[in-house]
């Protein structure tokens, strides 16, 4: 009887994580507050039409719009990209002044950061619109 208990209590205790697994696909809310992009907790990136900004996922499924300075050349030409920041250590923010660093032939561009947003829907759809009409920034 009691091993049919034991069993029943791992299957219960198992559930939240199998629905978690479940969740993977979706995206995680925009949080509120201040947002705080870390260096060693960023997973992904992707480009946002016109080059002057770049979408970072970080391991906690989070995104942020990091908002150049000036417009980015050959951003999109790149596989890999570093982050040059002011803070001490992998877990500092990323914040205004900072910079990402591309190395295309040879050479080392900088691109410097005006600041740094949640990606919300809203700016999900307003890329997908500049990439629809052309409107990239130029």
């Amino acid at each position: 009887m009691t091993r049919y208990i034991l069993a029943a209590l791992l299957a219960c205790a198992a559930l939240p994580a199998m629905a978690q697994d479940q969740m993977v696909g979706e995206p995680a809310p925009v949080p509120a507050g201040r947002p705080c992009l870390q260096q060693g907790n960023i997973h992904d990136f992707q480009y946002a039409p016109g080059a002057r900004s770049l979408i970072v996922t970080d391991t906690a499924r989070v995104r942020f719009r990091v908002n150049f300075a000036a417009k980015c050349y050959d951003i999109d030409r790149q596989f890999g990209l570093r982050f040059k920041g002011r803070g001490v250590g992998r877990l500092s923010c990323v914040v205004k002044g900072d910079s990402v660093l591309l190395r295309n032939a040879g050479s080392e561009r900088e691109c410097f950061i005006r600041d740094i947003e949640y990606q919300t829907p809203f700016l999900d759809r307003s890329d997908l619109a500049a990439l629809g009409t052309g409107r990239l920034g130029r």
